[in-house]
């Protein structure tokens, strides 16, 4: 009886270890599925400081209001323009490169970029990006 309560302690602390590793594993697997699954376009700026937030969105150009961000699974991404161009010889992809989910869904990174993943829904994404003296909250939507 001695030497069976440790080996059960043993087995339950490695189920119990292994389970959850499965369990980050899935959840990161899911958000990955969310992000990918369509394009993104941003539908709001906010500046957020001690104060209330504070949208900016409507101080943007009318070119860069509708251009979509898409994450594939090979975690590649490109923003490209949307219908209206800043510039006709504009080509049509505007950035690229590489992201990442952290392992506990707390983080998106954009080429290096963190990026606080506040909301990650079947139709909505919310980042949190911090900037010198405030942070910029940057809202998608599929």
């Amino acid at each position: 009886m001695k030497i069976i309560a440790p080996v059960l302690v043993l087995i339950i602390s490695v189920t119990s270890v292994s389970c959850c590793k499965t369990d980050e594993l899935a959840v990161q697997n899911n958000s990955i599925k969310l992000l990918t699954r369509a394009s993104w376009k941003q539908i709001d700026s906010e500046r957020i400081t001690n104060v209330n937030p504070t949208s900016d969105w409507h101080t943007y150009e009318a070119c860069r209001n509708d251009n979509i961000t898409t994450y594939k699974s090979d975690k590649t991404y490109e923003e490209t323009e949307g219908v209206t161009k800043c510039n006709a010889q504009d080509t049509d992809i505007i950035e690229s490169g590489t992201w990442s989910i952290s392992s506990d869904r707390q983080t998106l990174t954009k080429d290096g970029t963190d990026f606080r993943l506040v909301t990650l829904e079947y139709n909505k994404l919310v980042l949190i990006k911090q900037e010198s003296g405030y942070d910029l909250r940057s809202t998608f939507i599929h």
